[in-house]
């Protein structure tokens, strides 16, 4: 005789013994953020040691937040580089914020919570500028100056509510965004011939290499001698 208990939610369930279990994988991400396998029985803080806090570099953290995401993006953008340009991070701190803005001071980038891969590029960008000596480089100073080409002091627009804090720049269509006509105060905004100074476009060259990893064609299409300058940097790894 059968016996049904009205709202029974017993279920039947298959049993495996170890030797069946053994050697089976299962779906994780890795340090790029890509679906690999890893052991069925990976916990995850052996894969969180393994492919987040597994790191060359020194990632710090503020109030006890664990930055899962923000540990996983910085991983990924460094990942992104040539071998040659990882070796130029080695003596570059990662700080990660819960309040203010992304950002580089010395030899610490700020990376505010929340910051996705390519805006981690883009921080690591300035540090690049420094290293390579960008701001040194005639090529580059080429294609910036032809970018600014035409445009006076006149041209300059503050923009107090387009981003978390105003800002001075200017508007061109052969920027990627916005943001990369910003201008620093600090560096003087214009040469006493009355043309913009290149060197007051600090996101011209950070801003362009995130958008080069994030959308090539964009960055083709708007500025093809800056998308050329960065692939040959990237392809090559070229130290200048």
């Amino acid at each position: 005789m059968l016996l049904f208990i009205h709202g029974d939610r017993c279920t039947t369930v298959a049993e495996f013994d170890d030797e069946a279990i053994e050697g089976l994988q299962r779906r994780a991400r890795d340090e790029n953020g890509k679906s690999i396998l890893v052991p069925q029985d990976m916990s995850y803080k052996e894969w969180y040691n393994k492919y987040v806090e597994g790191s060359d570099y020194v990632i710090k953290t503020q109030d006890n937040y664990k930055a899962v995401n923000e540990r996983l993006s910085i991983r990924q953008a460094i990942n992104m580089l040539p071998n040659q340009y990882k070796e130029l991070l080695r003596d570059i701190q990662f700080d990660i914020i819960t309040q203010g803005n992304s950002g580089v001071k010395g030899n610490t980038i700020y990376i505010l919570k929340g910051t996705d891969k390519y805006e981690v590029i883009h921080e690591i960008g300035h540090i690049l500028v420094d290293k390579l000596r960008l701001n040194n480089d005639s090529r580059y100073v080429s294609i910036i100056n032809n970018t600014l080409d035409k445009f006076i002091d006149k041209d300059i627009i503050f923009d107090p509510e387009t981003f978390t804090k105003g800002i001075f720049r200017i508007e061109s269509k052969r920027f990627v965004t916005e943001y990369q006509g910003r201008i620093y105060q600090s560096e003087g905004f214009t040469f006493s011939n009355g043309r913009l100074n290149c060197k007051a476009f600090k996101d011209y060259f950070p801003e362009g290499l995130k958008i080069y990893y994030q959308d090539k064609e964009l960055l083709k299409r708007k500025n093809i001698d800056l998308y050329n300058y960065i692939k040959e940097l990237v392809n090559n790894g070229k130290k200048i």
